[in-house]
Formats: C-alpha cells, sequence, structure tokens
C-alpha cells in the first residue's frame, strides 16, 4: 500500500474523541446525566486553570436509581437500587459510573488512570474502560432491552 493510502486511512481511523462522542450521545438519548470530564492543569490567558485529577475518567454519568444497570460487566442479573427491584436493598439514590474512552485499536490506561479506577471500583461503584460505545451498552443497556 503506498505511504500517502496508510496515512489516509490512520488519518479516518477511530480516535478517542469519537468514542467519547458516542458515548455521550447515547447517555443522552436514554435521558442519562453525563459531564465530559478534564484532567490535569490548562493554561488560558497566562493563567494555570486546575481542572480535574490527574487519571479521573473522561465521563461521568449519574444513572436513575429505578434504572438498572448490569455490574460487574460479567453479571447476568440487573443492579436496581430502587424498592421492590432486583435486589434487597431499599435506596433511592442514584448509581454514579465512570467511564474513561480509549482508542479502538492501541488505547491503554495510564498508571494514573489505573489508580483512579482502583478507587473507584473500590468504592463500588461501576467503571467502564471504553473502546466503543457497546463497551457502555454492556452496563447500561437501552431502555428497551433492560431485563425483567
Amino acid at each position: 500500500m503506498p505511504i500517502l493510502a496508510v496515512e489516509k486511512w490512520r488519518k479516518l481511523a477511530i480516535k478517542e474523541k469519537h468514542v467519547q462522542r458516542a458515548v455521550l450521545d447515547y447517555l443522552a438519548a436514554e435521558g442519562i446525566l453525563a459531564i465530559r470530564l478534564n484532567s490535569g492543569v490548562a493554561e488560558r490567558d497566562g493563567r494555570r486553570i486546575a481542572l480535574a485529577p490527574e487519571g479521573t475518567a473522561d465521563i461521568v454519568a449519574q444513572i436513575p436509581s429505578e434504572r438498572p444497570v448490569c455490574w460487574p460487566p460479567t453479571s447476568r442479573v440487573a443492579l436496581s437500587l430502587r424498592p421492590g427491584g432486583t435486589t434487597t436493598l431499599e435506596c433511592w439514590a442514584a448509581i454514579i459510573c465512570w467511564i474513561e474512552c480509549k482508542k479502538p485499536a492501541r488505547g491503554t490506561l495510564s498508571a494514573a488512570q489505573r489508580a483512579f479506577r482502583e478507587l473507584v471500583e473500590r468504592e463500588g461503584a461501576p467503571y467502564i474502560k471504553a473502546r466503543s460505545l457497546d463497551d457502555v451498552m454492556r452496563v447500561i443497556p437501552p431502555k428497551k432491552e433492560l431485563p425483567r
């Protein structure tokens, strides 16, 4: 393959920002509050601005308590925190889910991102490493496909 064709293919390849956009669009369509986060430090007009701590996931989503999620991802039973849901726990708290988006082909977690994932999982919250929208949909299925 000519070098120019390879460079053109690389430009057309799916990037992390495309995965982020697909995830945010899906969550919005499902009525789930989701916020894109930036971490580290930025500079604007010569001033340093502190953002989220280094390693923080790209997206934080607040899933309504009445909406079951499949967590951990290998679980076939949905977790629901609403009274009369699929567990005996009766609580009206929303579920906070952290989503780190990566390129489908090669994206890996940095040391800071791995540390953040361990912190989130130790606290019992869902953390999704999303290489595609399918990774998110396995944990947060569309309303029409919710387990009964």
